[in-house]
């Protein structure tokens, strides 16, 4: 968790699952990111998170799609069930507004 924004970042390698599709087990691959000029708190140059790229086994092939980083939510989450998965985002939503 970053203290300075209070947001969860999932790093490389963390396992994830689609917020619609708990079951479904994924591997961080990597996060793509970039780099702009922006004036956000005081800093000219800015990096901003552009999605994760995730990959999973579907039998004997390995997808790899990208997802926006609200779309995912932490494997141990997801375990926990549906109503986990949604009390995990309330807070993170209400972490997000104050």
């Amino acid at each position: 968790m970053d203290s300075k924004t209070n947001r969860i970042f999932f790093r490389e390698g963390d396992m994830v699952a689609h917020k619609e599709n708990i079951q479904l087990k994924m591997e961080v691959r990597r996060i793509i990111r970039t780099k702009r000029k922006a004036k956000v708190d005081g800093e000219l140059d800015r990096r901003f998170t552009l999605g994760i790229e995730c990959g999973w086994w579907v039998g004997e092939e390995y997808i790899k799609e990208v997802f926006h980083t609200r779309a995912l939510v932490p494997w141990d989450v997801a375990e926990g069930g549906f109503i986990d998965v949604q009390k995990w985002l309330m807070e993170q939503q209400n972490i997000k507004s104050s």
